[in-house]
């Protein structure tokens, strides 16, 4: 009767007060939605930019290179920026083996991105680490391999 509906009714209030902790994050470190609190979300609005200054604020990297390759161009000639382009695109093309991250030490020397002392510098960045892998399985999957294994290794 009415203690089945009370404990029912103490149940449903338990069960949605605990379905996402504020500390539960997901795994790029963002925190999870709660649809029970805040009403149905969608992934597409969790990307896209909330104010259009952020929108801006994340453009502007890839507008400052295109704006001062555009101005090294019309000094020097296309050759330059072509050049700048293709060193570009050959820095961010080199990666650790699997398992380490990448630092793109070059890529932040030739972007002047090295000259700022950033607080990921000095703290590090905590959703970077390091993980355990089987470093041959993943060299064998990335280039499409399968060598045997011997005893040794």
């Amino acid at each position: 009767g009415e203690t089945s509906l009370f404990s029912f009714m103490a149940f449903l209030k338990a069960s949605t007060e605990y379905t996402v902790r504020p500390e539960s994050k997901g795994l790029d470190g963002s925190p999870l939605h709660d649809e029970l609190r805040h009403g149905k979300g969608s992934f597409v609005a969790a990307l896209r930019p909330k104010h259009p200054v952020e929108a801006i604020e994340l453009n502007r990297p890839g507008q400052e290179r295109e704006f001062r390759r555009r101005i090294v161009e019309s000094a020097l000639g296309s050759h330059v920026g072509m050049m700048m382009a293709m060193d570009e695109r050959l820095l961010t093309s080199h990666h650790r083996l699997p398992g380490l991250p990448s630092t793109f030490v070059g890529l932040d020397t030739i972007t002047n991105r090295d000259v700022m002392i950033d607080v990921d510098d000095v703290f590090g960045d905590p959703f970077k680490t390091f993980e355990d892998v089987d470093v041959r399985a993943r060299l064998e999957a990335m280039h499409k391999v399968r060598l045997p294994r011997s005893a040794g290794l």
